[in-house]
């Protein structure tokens, strides 16, 4: 699994296990439009069209103010295959054809699933940060559908995969269920996402039971880049499952120069 994808999915965790976090996060993409509904990141070249401009970004902030937190996801090796498969059909067609792309089709070559399925396409987002704001403000959705399936405790399992666009540049998959079973027994692994600090210092570790703390079941750990005050800065969390359903996290802001 590539670095990116890695990435994205500790964002995700981030997300549903500790919402508010996100909320200040959220709230500073709004001093980047223009025009209105053009948002203009730093360091992006080329400025995203929205539907609803600002407004969305701060219904999102609002609606993490009361978000439960919820237990992190769990990547699946025969999930990430369905997740590139159904990529590589995107990648063949136009945004109008993805509709009549079989996702039922693409999910039996590799396994099954039991209770809920959901898939979630981000186009153009360059940053995992980018692509996961994208999915939890749901721009243009009235329903907030990809937001509401970030949230849903019964998605347990996901996988991802991310490549070229013609269009946009960047396309982004994630498919996500209650559990998935797949048809090569090796690919029911799970893979653990773990933050790109501890894969530089080989610590591969850290969801070994003998290095849990007393009462923690078990640890995500994650590190990513924020704009915060129009300056960048290192993330570094650690939320730490508790054994009775509970979650404690910890935060460190690093300045980047």
């Amino acid at each position: 699994m590539e670095e990116f994808d890695r990435q994205i999915i500790a964002e995700l965790n981030d997300l549903r296990t500790n919402p508010q976090s996100y909320i200040e996060q959220i709230r500073e993409y709004k001093n980047y439009f223009h025009n209105n509904n053009i948002l203009k990141l730093p360091g992006v070249k080329i400025g995203i069209q929205t539907y609803e401009g600002p407004s969305a970004y701060e219904e999102a902030a609002i609606y993490l103010q009361s978000q439960k937190p919820i237990p992190p996801l769990k990547c699946n090796k025969g999930l990430c295959k369905v997740a590139e498969n159904f990529l590589k059909e995107i990648q063949k067609g136009s945004i109008d054809k993805i509709s009549e792309i079989d996702m039922e089709k693409i999910i039996k070559s590799i396994g099954t699933f039991s209770g809920s399925f959901s898939n979630a396409i981000d186009f153009g987002g360059t940053t995992p940060s980018l692509v996961v704001s994208n999915l939890l403000v749901s721009d243009g959705d009235k329903s907030r559908g990809q937001r509401n399936n970030i949230f849903n405790e019964d998605l347990s399992y996901v996988g991802i995969a991310h490549g070229e666009h013609k269009s946009f540049e960047l396309c982004t998959v994630i498919v996500t269920c209650t559990k998935f079973i797949s048809n090569d027994q090796k690919d029911d692994e799970e893979i653990f996402i773990q933050s790109k600090s501890a894969s530089n210092n080989n610590n591969n570790n850290i969801d070994d039971d003998n290095l849990l703390p007393p009462g923690v079941k078990s640890l995500v750990k994650s590190e990513k880049v924020i704009v915060e005050g129009g300056r960048k800065k290192k993330l570094i969390k650690i939320t730490k499952i508790m054994e009775d359903g509970s979650t404690q996290v910890e935060i460190e802001k690093e300045a980047i120069d």
